[in-house]
């Protein structure tokens, strides 16, 4: 096998990349398509409340944990017997759908016993139905991730980034079809029809490992070897003690928005929609490409070569999600007025969903390093410190949440801003743990670079606001000074302020990186 280099990263990294980024585009026009259909209505709160509870499940029980605990026991058993691991994959396919069948069936029972004798207030009895409804959905999701795991040790990254697609078509279609239909009866369509979606996204990715498989397996005749499995389930229970904290963590956001606005799901539910679609283009595509090698470089007891590795995504990431993140402060407003500034979304809640973006864009680099650290320990086998600091950055979150809403009775913006509070702590945490285990990167190779790209990203930041309300007609300073902003509609007058603000930005921060980076120089010239 070749052996893995920061340039074979990269390039698994861009087939995620590409792929990804097909994904999320798709991924953009199935949430505008729900904003421009449904609005900002409490019930589509709930649903948005019910669809993060089902994929909670997921990043617990399918692409989370155990793509964490998966792909470096997978490899090792690789490296041992090839075949073996094969058939270890083929009977860890059976287990887990039983397992999450009569998981799912258990949750159904539990819930309908839940409404039938004790129902809960009508809000949440509305989210409590609709995660009925899409729960069956679990099945493919987790096995989706199950099988994204295979491809990735397989150094097939681009059909796993691409597969979303197909489940943001049927969404898409769905939500057209539905729009209307009572409230109620499109909420519970969109449900269902998430079960369809998520069987298409596995079948795309299914022949390829079944074929994979196949040339491994003498034959399919299922005869369970308990003892791979048994070997796994230590590094997956950790795994997922890490994954749930983090993911209670995300997840507790809605909840606590819904207590402070029964719109106030919905509000970041776009923001971090956008503020995910770098974090997935390029923060999980390069921790995805980087797990497999770092196994690899760890099985090899190659540890000069391991931190060579994790120093150079690092850099990267930095250069990239720095500014990135004052871009899209600068550019928020137009953003989510181009994207979702139609039919019932108007801009009250475009006011709110840039406060949400805002509070979320300011932990992009954070949660970032969190996926790069979090990958270092995980190709280790070392779950504990990933889930120390998830544990830590769950109870700030919770409490600044608490505070936030219920004694200070702040909005959704909030609790966006308590997620990146608790992101730079877990990011912290990490990094604390990694130097501790001699694994942490030469930070001070890349310091000066950093600065320049940090003082031009916050003055192009500044320069483009200001250039957005006085010559383009975007109210997002107003904001800052807690006054009314009123959004122009019509797609080309979004698209021009757009355009013309991302070209402000572009500008002002390559004249000030360019004079950033030449006093640096010189200032180390006059030195030496």
């Amino acid at each position: 096998m070749e052996k893995d280099t920061s340039r074979t990263i990269a390039t698994q990294a861009a087939h995620f990349f590409s792929g990804t980024m097909i994904s999320r585009i798709t991924g953009l026009l199935r949430d505008i398509t729900m904003a421009a259909c449904f609005g900002a209505t409490p019930l589509v709160a709930a649903f948005m409340i019910a669809f993060r509870l089902t994929n909670l499940l997921r990043r617990v029980l399918g692409e989370g944990a155990m793509q964490s605990a998966l792909i470096p026991y997978f490899e090792s058993l690789k490296k041992e017997n090839t075949a073996g691991a094969h058939r270890f994959f083929r009977d860890l396919i059976l287990l887990v759908t039983l397992f999450l069948l009569g998981f799912i069936i258990c949750v159904e029972a539990g819930c309908a016993l839940w409404l039938s004798f004790a129902p809960p207030a009508a809000d949440w009895k509305d989210v409590i139905i609709l995660t009925m409804f899409s729960l069956p959905s679990l099945v493919f999701i987790c096995l989706y991730g199950l099988f994204s795991s295979f491809l990735q040790c397989e150094k097939r990254f681009f059909l796993p980034g691409v597969a979303p697609v197909f489940f943001n078509l049927v969404w898409i279609t769905a939500a057209l079809m539905l729009k209307d239909l009572p409230s109620m009866q499109a909420m519970q369509g969109l449900s269902l029809a998430l079960i369809v979606a998520y069987g298409m996204q596995w079948l795309v990715i299914s022949r390829p490992v079944f074929a994979r498989l196949s040339e491994h397996l003498d034959s399919w005749r299922i005869k369970i070897e308990l003892e791979p499995v048994k070997k796994l389930l230590k590094p997956l229970f950790f795994a997922i003690l890490g994954v749930s904290a983090a993911q209670i963590n995300s997840n507790l956001d809605p909840l606590f928005a819904r207590g402070a606005d029964l719109q106030g799901p919905v509000y970041l539910w776009y923001a971090i929609r956008v503020q995910q679609l770098p974090l997935a283009l390029f923060g999980i595509a390069i921790a995805s490409a980087l797990l497999p090698a770092l196994s690899r470089a760890r099985d090899a007891g190659d540890r000069a070569y391991y931190k060579q590795m994790l120093s150079g995504a690092i850099y990267k990431t930095a250069l990239f999600m720095i500014p990135l993140t004052f871009l899209m402060i600068s550019l928020g407003g137009s953003t989510l007025n181009l994207l979702f500034g139609h039919g019932d979304f108007g801009s009250e809640a475009l006011s709110q969903t840039t406060w949400c973006l805002w509070g979320y864009m300011l932990g992009l680099l954070p949660m970032t390093l969190v996926l790069l650290y979090a990958t270092a320990f995980y190709a280790q086998q070392n779950f504990g410190a990933p889930l120390k600091a998830s544990l830590v950055s769950m109870g700030v979150n919770v409490g600044l949440n608490s505070l936030f809403v219920f004694a200070l009775s702040g909005g959704a913006a909030s609790i966006a801003f308590a997620t990146s509070i608790a992101a730079f702590v877990n990011q912290f945490m990490l990094g604390a743990a990694l130097k501790e285990k001699g694994l942490a990167p030469d930070f001070s190779s890349f310091i000066k670079p950093v600065i320049s790209v940090v003082v031009a990203s916050i003055t192009a930041a500044i320069g483009t606001l200001y250039i957005g309300l006085e010559w383009l007609g975007d109210p997002s300073l107003l904001l800052l000074g807690n006054k009314k902003a009123v959004y122009n509609h019509g797609f080309l007058n979004q698209l021009l302020t757009l355009s013309l603000e991302g070209v402000a930005f572009l500008m002002i921060g390559m004249s000030v990186w360019m004079l950033s980076s030449y006093a640096l120089r010189s200032r180390k010239s006059s030195a030496s």
